[in-house]
């Protein structure tokens, strides 16, 4: 049909929210639009192709999966942003990020494979919507910018190493079930004590009692089990292909460096050390050094759909 029409199938595919031009369309209307852009085919190299469901929304993660038509190296960008990229004899993965600030439009994807010619496409974006918070810390100390600064340096490193294969299998889940509420979502747009909104809200935070257990999502390796200076008791999660989860302001840690962690693993307890207000759990999601929203990857079929 976009062959027929001077349409792009990708484009196509997305507008329709399919997860390839191929994808069966089982009786249901098909919206065509545009027209100026010529057809292509999947990126060189590959024998099939698919993307996760479009339009996207900013702090969501963004996924594709393939078959390379013989084994070689590949790289995938969204617009300079790299993607992990896992290979398993010619079955490939890759998994990449858009952060809470990340604009709306039609940003190009980008796929190399071996000596193969680029293959570039645009991905539908939509706008994200957001709230506004207005917080105060009185501990002049964890204000400290470059106390601040040391700790996430520090991260970083940890969530630059990437293990290329997904270390699990599946949906993710809850990290906690007994909790008072959600008070502070992911990518909501911060004041720091009466400060310019310029920031953001980097996870989700879940007011709880002292002491309410705070479980692993899903499978992984710990990286970090540790006390910090801002983020206080926290436990960091490898999961592989780039995603890392973290659990901050802990009373009580129960895992150590290293060790290999099932869905549903006790960590740590609910606690308000380092920057912390209340008792609470912050839970955020990194794909690299990307945050993305906790509950919209928790809610997608994306993490089964990759570990699969």
């Amino acid at each position: 049909l976009a062959a027929r029409r001077g349409r792009n199938p990708w484009t196509l595919s997305q507008q329709n929210r399919l997860p390839h031009p191929y994808a069966p369309l089982l009786y249901a209307p098909l919206l065509l639009t545009g027209g100026t852009i010529p057809p292509r085919e999947f990126a060189p190299g590959l024998e099939q192709m698919a993307l996760s469901p479009a339009p996207v929304r900013p702090g969501q993660a963004i996924a594709l999966r393939g078959r390379l038509a013989a084994p070689g190296e590949t790289a995938v960008f969204l617009e300079d942003l790299p993607w992990a990229v896992s290979r398993q004899d010619r079955r490939l993965t890759a998994l990449g990020a858009t952060g809470a600030f990340f604009p709306p439009g039609q940003p190009f994807l980008s796929v190399r494979v071996g000596d193969h010619p680029m293959w570039e496409q645009p991905v539908l974006f939509e706008e994200g919507s957001w709230t506004w918070e207005q917080v105060t810390f009185n501990n002049a100390a964890v204000l400290d910018p470059e106390a601040l600064q040391r700790e996430r340096t520090r991260l970083q490193n940890l969530w630059d190493q990437v293990t290329p294969q997904p270390l699990w299998s599946g949906p993710f889940k809850m990290p906690i079930t007994d909790f008072v509420e959600v008070t502070s979502l992911y990518g909501a747009r911060r004041s720091v004590n009466g400060g310019n909104y310029d920031t953001y809200h980097e996870g989700t935070d879940f007011s709880a009692f002292r002491g309410s257990e705070v479980r692993a999502p899903a499978a992984g390796r710990v990286v970090l089990a540790e006390e910090l200076a801002i983020r206080g008791g926290a436990v960091l999660l490898d999961h592989g292909l780039g995603l890392h989860s973290g659990y901050y302001h802990l009373s009580a840690i129960h895992v150590t460096h290293g060790q290999h962690v099932a869905a549903g693993d006790l960590l740590g307890e609910v606690g308000s050390t380092g920057r912390s207000t209340g008792n609470h759990l912050h839970w955020d999601l990194l794909v690299g050094r990307i945050w993305i929203d906790p509950l919209t990857w928790l809610n997608s079929d994306l993490p089964a759909w990759l570990s699969s």
